[in-house]
């Protein structure tokens, strides 16, 4: 799912996931795409902090991809147990 117009608070849950994940020597299967996760995350929290948040639909929002579109959907492989 997106991240682009999440809440702050949605961001940091996920942030602080996906760096629980990161810290499990146990999950280093899924290291790669987290840090992938996270990176979006944090741009985007430093996005809406700087005060640049926009709304759905603004003529000037930034056409240009976010790195979270380059993840592949997870698939029955991505499943943890």
């Amino acid at each position: 799912m997106p991240i682009a117009g999440a809440s702050v608070q949605d961001l940091e849950f996920y942030a602080n996931g996906c760096r629980r994940t990161l810290n499990d020597p146990a999950k280093s299967r899924w290291h790669e795409k987290e840090r992938v996760l996270l990176a979006a995350i944090e741009a985007e929290l430093a996005r809406e902090e700087g005060g640049g948040a926009r709304e759905f639909g603004d003529s000037d929002a930034d056409p240009a991809p976010r790195a979270f579109d380059d993840v592949p959907p997870p698939s029955d492989d991505d499943i943890p147990f």
